[in-house]
This record gives structure tokens, C-alpha cells and sequence, in this order.
């Protein structure tokens, strides 16, 4: 290595370089690599992680680490079912690092040979330039044909010898070449830990790979300029403006034979790629038409289609999270198209945005987390809209959406106060007959001494000659034994198995015994990918960290729920479950900024911190709801001696014995699960499961059996008395027999348990994404 290669290596590597380096990384916020290590981890240990690559790369012995692969869609929101995807290959923080300290020193240096042309990726250019070049060719320059195309799959075509080469040529640093040549031959790991060999193309995602693009793609920005063609190019877009048809045809025929010979690169099919300026063409999200520019129709309906998804979101967000989001999505249509488009033309947008603000609203004025206008007005005053406004008429277009909102909602109330009678007698008969029908489904018998038999295809429960229960088997889903000394008929169990109906053995202290299954119903192709899903963390960290948001969101949930009902009333608990409420929301967003890592024991501690930490603000909030009479100490799990934790303890147990059915039922192994460590014979998948409906199904019965002053006594032995665990566990099963409308649909929790155990089959079969089973509130 010569004297002016190292020169150009030490400035690489200078700790100030590298300070700088990683302080741009760490502003993007940017997780990403196969490495484990979190932006924040590596700024904890900043100046050894700093020394250490300083000495990698002066010694040479740097090496990358490969890139995560991913997939995204090209286009979120699009109304299209599949929208083609881009693949993106992550780099590891250290190699993040390493390459911005690279771009710094050589940006300069390749910058200075680029072209006007090329407006893609670079400092005080962008679309934006892009756009204005393009109204001065077809203004000032009287162009009026339009040759328009884009490069097919040009980050992935991009042949590495002719790059490298060009590389060379600019840089002429054996040290820094090997650098570059790392990167670009460096293989990518996708979620199931394959490893993929990288012989051509340059990542999407890499921190260089903008300027390498370029680079690629200058020797066609010269030679476009060689021939005076009036090139407006962004990234792998293209344009160029020309005064004839004639022009405009010799001009396609240039570009697509360079590409093809000196680049090997080729142009994607487009539907019309000469076009007259007066007719109309879009580049870059803008239409051209009539020396006009305009809102393109697609990404119109695209800015609609992202509005409608952030309508549902907001459904199941906290309002300050939902408007915070929303000021992200319009930042960037205001800063985009607001630098480029007339008055008119964002005044579309607008319309759309406010049409979805009211919405969004209208269902917080009906849930009663927000009141009247003026809580609306309040609520929307950071809002700002795309088109730019005077202050009074950003006061106006808010006032307008406040007017609409509460008119709305009174509408909707008027609304459904003509129809409640009828519809609310038809549903309180359907919640009835769902209640019923969970009771004689899932059949549970408490009375020592009984005899469980059968007859004539029912189920029997007698005591001495009195006859208790009886049950068709035909409707039977489940028998669960919840005490001892109960008998039972083993031509019964025979008829269960048979009909696949499992029997429940459960302990009056509040503990499943034995679940007897038939074993038709055991593990199956689901069961075996949970085994190869422990040793693909990526697929155990996505579903644990699923399993733990799903619990704080229901708990939270829960507790929205009896709040808005305390507010008139208990204004001073109201207050107090709000702090609670929004300490708990603030815990769960930390599961956005989870390490990006595969190592799901060091993703369970954390998990386990984030639920810990929000549990211990939920069990608080538990407390206020129940009141000072109830003598509630705080959770307590094993031995305890409170009456309102027992009840807890046994509910849990009913659901666990309902959990695992459910599990079961989709083919999976009970005791192979992700959030919660794998402990023998222990069945942690149902604990994992039970995570998100303990609230919904056992915290919201307890609750409201002790706030409405139910009988709660202890027996001799100081635990629940029979009496009390028959109403707990009516309690429950009139939980587990509610409507709830979900996903387009009304279904008893009990099903969407069921759902929920399906989907998580589904999903690690490959067939389905999953997601956390929010209870609405």
C-alpha cells in the first residue's frame, strides 16, 4: 500500500470521521443486520465498538457482516391485493458505520463527476429539482414529446466487474477497493437463517448503494449529454424531453441499446413509452398535461388507500399515537407535493384528510374520550394540512372537522336510538343464547359426589337418583371435572374420544390436572414448525413480541373500558387510571424499538421487562377499579390468600384448560412456545396464548363480580368455597359465550380463542401472518 493509498485510508478511518459517522446513523434510527446489535446497544459501548473498527480497518482484517434480507412491498397501501415487493439487504450497525465513513471521504470525489442530469440521492437536488428541470424543457425549451422509462430490477442487475471497474478508476485505492469489493460480494441471510451468495447487484438498504447507483449509471448520463438529449434522471427513472416524434424514437432506440451493451442492464416494458407532452405523461408521482402539473390518479388513490389504513389503525390506537402518525404521513405529502403542486391540486388531498379526521373523530366523541367540539379543536391543533393556509383558515378547515365530527356523532346517535329497541332486544336474546350455548358446550361440574354417565347419546349428571344436568353429546365441546370425588362413566370417556370431545381433570385450587385428548387431535405439520421455529429466532422473537403486545394492549383496553364509565361519576379514579393508562402505552411502544435480532433468549428479557413494567401499572389500576373494600394486595400467583387473587388463580385455570383445547385443536404442541421459556411437562405454549385474553375473559369477570357486591367466602381451608367457584366459573363462561365484533365479523370469545389458535398454526405454516387477538373497547 503506497503512501497516498493509506492517506486516503487513514481519513477513513480518523475518529473523528467515524465519530461523525456514527452520529448520522444513530439521527436515522435505523435498525437492520443479521449482527443482534441495536443502534442503542452500540451507542452504549460507542468508543470501544469505534476503536475496534478504527483498527479492522487499518489492519485490513475488516470484514462485513452479511445483510438481513427482506422483503417489503414496492407500494404500502396500494389497492392492489399483492403489490411487487423490494428486496432490501440490511447491514449490520458496525458495517452502517463503516460504510458512511467510506461515503463521507468518497462522496466528494464521485459527486464532482456526475452530471446536472442526475438528480436521484443527491445533496440539494432531488425529486423535487427533478420536477421543476422537467416543466422548464417542455416550457422553455419547447419540448413536446416524451420518452419515458424505468430500468427493470436495476439494484439487483447491476454486474459487479463493470462496477468495480469504474471504481477503479475514480478511487485507485487497493485498501478501499477491497472495502468496496466486501460489500458488494458479501452473501445475504433471509428470516430462516439461508444463506444467499451475492454475484451481482447492489443492496437496497446499504448505506453506500445510492452513490454506487449513480456511479453505475453516469457512463449513460455522459452519454446521453454527448448527444444533447434533454435527460432528466432519478435513480432508475427516467425521462427525457424531445421536440419530435422522430427525436423521440432515435432517442428510446440510444437508450435501451447503451443500457443493453455498456451496461447490461434493461429497460422495463412500459405500455407507452413515446408520448406527446399534450396528452399527458407522470414521472415521479406528477402528471404533465397541458403545461400543467398535476396529482397522478394512482398516487391519489394511493394517498386514499394510506389514510383508510391509518382510519383502522386509529381504531385500536390511543388518539395521541393515532394523530402523531398521521402528522408523519401528511409531513411528507406537504414537504413532497406542497413544494410542487398549485393550490387545486392539494386541496384533493386535503379533502381526503379531512374526510378521514372525521372519522377517526367522530368514533373518539362516540367512545367518549373526546367531548363536544372544543375537545375536538383541542385535540387537532397540531394539525396541519397540506395545502398551505393563513392561521385563520388552518382555525377554520379544524373548526370545519370539529362541526362535521360531533354532527356526525349525533346523527349516529339519533340514528341508533330509532332502532334500538328492536335491534337491542334481538341482540340482548342473541348474547343470551350465546351465554347458554357456551354453558351446555363446555359442560363444567363442580358438586363432589355427582356421577357423570350418559343416556341415550346425552350426558347425565345425577346425584343419587336426582338428575342435574342433562346435555345432548352432539353439542358437547368440552368436560371439565372441577373437583374431587366426582364419578365418572368410562363408557362416557369412550363416547368422548369417539367424538373427540377432551375431558378436563381440574384441582379446586385453581390447577389443570390432565387434559385427556383423543389422539386424533395431537401435533401435526404446525407442531413440527414450532420446533423449527425455536431455531428460527426470527419467527420465535416476531410471535413472543406479538403475545406480550396483545397483553398490555387488552389490559389497557380493559381498563378504557371501565374508565370511560368512572369519568361522570369518579372524575378523580378517572384521572388517576388515565396516568396509569398512558404509562402502560408508553411501555408497549418500547416493543417498536426491540433489538433487530434473532436471539430470542435476550428478546425474552426484554419482553418480560416491558410486560413486568406494565403489569405492575395495570395491577395498580385493577386495584383503584375494585375498590379499598375489597382488601386486593396486589397480584399474588402461587399460595395466595386474598379471595379476589384466588378467584384470579382459578380462572386462569379455566381458561388455561380452554386455551389448550384450542391449541390442540389446530395441531400444535402445547408445550413448545416462545414468549415463555420451555419448562417440562409444562405446557408453555397455552401460557403464551393466555396472554392476550386473561384480561378480556378473567380480569373483566372478577372485576365485575366484586365491584357489583357478589357473594366471595372462603371454606375451611381458607380457599374459595364451592359456591363461589360456581359463580366464578358462570362468571367466566358468560365472558367466554360474549359477542364481540371483530374483523368484519361477530364471534363469542370463546371462538376467536379457537381463531386465534388456528391463525398461529396458520401463520407457522407459512399460510397467514399473525396477529394479536385486541379486544375492542
Amino acid at each position: 500500500m503506497n503512501k497516498q493509498n493509506s492517506e486516503l485510508l487513514r481519513r477513513i478511518a480518523d475518529p473523528t470521521n467515524l465519530h461523525q459517522a456514527w452520529f448520522r446513523t444513530e439521527s436515522k434510527g435505523a435498525q437492520g443486520g443479521t449482527e443482534g446489535l441495536s443502534v442503542e446497544a452500540f451507542g452504549n459501548d460507542l468508543d470501544r465498538h469505534l476503536q475496534r473498527l478504527r483498527n479492522e480497518l487499518l489492519t485490513e482484517r475488516y470484514v462485513p457482516d452479511p445483510l438481513q434480507r427482506i422483503e417489503v412491498p414496492k407500494h404500502p397501501g396500494s389497492p392492489q391485493p399483492r403489490s411487487e415487493a423490494r428486496v432490501l439487504g440490511l447491514p449490520s450497525v458496525r458495517d452502517k458505520v463503516a460504510q458512511e465513513a467510506v461515503r463521507s471521504v468518497l462522496a466528494p470525489q464521485l459527486e464532482a463527476r456526475f452530471l446536472p442530469c442526475s438528480f436521484g440521492y443527491r445533496r440539494g437536488l432531488g425529486p423535487q429539482r427533478a420536477i421543476r428541470q422537467v416543466s422548464e424543457y417542455l416550457t422553455k425549451r419547447r419540448c413536446s414529446w416524451a420518452v419515458l422509462a424505468d430500468i427493470d430490477d436495476f439494484f439487483g442487475s447491476v454486474d459487479h466487474s463493470l462496477l468495480l471497474a469504474m471504481l477503479a478508476e475514480a478511487v485507485a485505492d487497493a485498501s478501499v477497493l477491497r472495502l468496496l469489493s466486501l460489500w458488494l460480494k458479501m452473501g445475504t441471510v433471509d428470516a430462516r437463517g439461508h444463506w444467499r451468495d451475492t454475484d451481482r447487484g447492489i443492496a437496497q438498504g446499504g448505506v453506500l448503494s445510492p452513490l454506487l447507483a449513480n456511479l453505475y449509471l453516469h457512463p449513460f448520463d455522459a452519454a446521453m449529454t454527448d448527444r444533447r438529449a434533454r435527460l432528466v434522471r432519478y435513480a432508475d427513472d427516467l425521462l427525457l424531453l424531445c421536440r419530435s416524434r422522430q427525436e423521440a424514437e432515435r432517442t428510446l432506440t440510444a437508450v435501451e441499446g447503451f443500457l443493453r451493451e455498456q451496461l447490461r442492464l434493461r429497460l422495463n416494458v412500459h405500455p407507452r413509452p413515446v408520448a406527446p407532452a399534450t396528452e399527458g405523461f407522470v414521472f415521479l408521482g406528477i402528471r404533465f398535461e397541458g403545461g400543467q402539473r398535476l396529482l397522478d390518479t394512482d398516487r391519489l388513490t394511493r394517498c386514499e388507500q394510506r389514510l383508510a389504513d391509518w382510519t383502522q389503525r386509529a381504531a385500536n390506537e390511543d388518539l395521541e399515537s393515532a394523530l402523531k402518525a398521521l402528522d408523519n404521513i401528511v409531513g411528507g405529502w406537504r414537504r413532497y407535493y406542497g413544494a410542487l403542486l398549485g393550490a387545486g391540486q392539494l386541496q384533493h388531498i386535503d379533502a381526503l384528510l379531512k374526510d378521514a379526521v372525521v372519522r377517526v373523530m367522530t368514533a373518539a366523541l362516540q367512545r367518549g374520550e373526546l367531548r363536544g367540539k372544543q375537545g375536538v379543536v383541542t385535540a387537532l391543533a397540531g394539525l396541519v394540512p397540506v395545502c398551505r393556509r393563513s392561521p385563520a383558515e388552518r382555525r377554520a378547515y379544524i373548526a370545519d372537522i370539529a362541526h362535521q365530527a360531533v354532527q356526525a356523532q349525533r346523527a349516529s346517535s339519533t340514528q341508533a336510538r330509532g332502532a334500538r329497541s328492536v335491534a337491542a332486544a334481538v341482540r340482548g336474546r342473541k348474547r343470551r343464547h350465546a351465554r347458554r350455548m357456551v354453558s351446555s358446550a363446555e359442560l363444567v361440574v363442580t358438586t363432589p359426589g355427582v356421577f357423570v354417565g350418559r343416556r341415550d347419546g346425552r350426558v347425565v349428571v345425577r346425584e343419587g337418583r336426582k338428575l342435574l344436568v342433562e346435555v345432548p353429546l352432539r353439542m358437547l365441546a368440552s368436560l371439565t371435572l372441577a373437583h374431587h370425588g366426582i364419578g365418572v362413566s368410562t363408557d362416557l370417556l369412550a363416547d368422548c374420544a369417539t367424538a373427540g370431545i377432551p375431558v378436563v381433570l381440574l384441582e379446586p385450587p385453581g390447577r389443570v390436572v390432565s387434559v385427556l385428548q383423543p389422539a386424533a387431535g395431537e401435533p401435526g405439520a404446525a407442531g413440527l414448525r414450532q420446533l423449527e421455529a425455536l431455531h428460527d429466532g426470527t419467527v420465535a422473537v416476531m410471535l413472543a413480541t406479538s403475545f406480550c403486545r396483545g397483553k398490555i394492549c387488552n389490559q389497557v383496553n380493559l381498563l378504557k373500558y371501565f374508565r370511560k364509565y368512572r369519568n361522570r361519576v369518579e372524575p378523580q379514579l378517572a384521572a388517576q387510571l388515565d396516568v396509569l393508562i398512558a404509562a402502560m402505552i408508553r411501555i408497549r411502544d418500547e416493543l417498536k424499538k426491540l433489538p433487530n435480532t434473532a436471539d430470542m433468549t435476550r428478546v425474552r428479557g426484554l419482553l418480560m421487562s416491558i410486560e413486568g413494567r406494565a403489569a405492575s401499572r395495570y395491577w395498580d389500576a385493577f386495584g383503584l377499579l375494585l375498590g379499598a373494600d375489597a382488601g386486593f394486595p396486589g397480584r399474588r400467583h402461587q399460595d395466595a390468600e386474598d379471595p379476589v387473587n384466588q378467584m384470579l388463580n382459578y380462572g386462569y385455570a379455566i381458561l388455561q384448560s380452554r386455551v389448550q383445547l384450542a391449541l390442540l385443536r389446530a395441531g400444535l404442541n402445547p408445550q413448545v412456545s416462545f414468549l415463555h421459556a420451555l419448562q417440562p411437562g409444562k405446557p408453555t405454549l397455552v401460557y403464551d396464548l393466555m396472554e392476550e385474553f386473561r384480561a378480556q375473559v378473567v380480569d373483566r369477570a372478577v372485576l365485575g363480580l366484586v365491584r357489583l357486591g357478589g357473594r366471595v367466602v372462603s371454606d375451611a381451608n381458607g380457599g374459595l368455597d364451592l359456591d363461589t367457584r360456581r359463580v366464578l366459573i358462570k362468571r367466566v363462561q358468560q365472558r367466554l359465550g360474549a359477542l364481540l365484533r371483530l374483523r368484519g365479523g361477530e364471534l363469542k370469545l370463546a371462538e376467536v380463542i379457537d381463531s386465534q389458535a388456528r391463525l398461529l398454526a396458520a401463520h407457522l405454516l407459512g399460510k397467514q401472518a399473525y396477529r394479536p387477538f385486541a379486544a375492542p373497547w
